[in-house]
């Protein structure tokens, strides 16, 4: 089976320069756990409901100042679509 038989299509985006709060809110309105972060067409990052629960809301920090930049995972690993969905498991190892 490929990555492209169980990929989504229909993604959503942020800017690493958008606020926690706004990742937040996507999150909910998409229902999801985590956002690509791109600058312009570049893939920068991944952010997470976790990242935004330990690196900002449990370290007290301000939401709706502190940027996506400031929590996101940065450089994540990635693949493409026709590659063998064992491969792309084993990439992150």
């Amino acid at each position: 089976m490929l990555v492209k038989d169980i990929m989504s299509n229909d993604i959503v985006s942020l800017n690493s320069e958008d606020s926690i709060e706004r990742a937040a809110q996507m999150m909910k309105q998409f229902d999801v756990g985590s956002i690509p972060v791109c600058n312009q067409e570049k893939l920068v990052g991944m952010v997470t409901d976790r990242d935004i629960t330990l690196r900002s809301v449990a370290a007290g920090e301000n939401g709706n100042q502190q940027k996506i930049s400031d929590v996101m995972t940065s450089n994540p690993v990635t693949g493409s679509p026709d590659m063998d969905v064992h491969d792309a498991a084993k990439s992150h190892m």
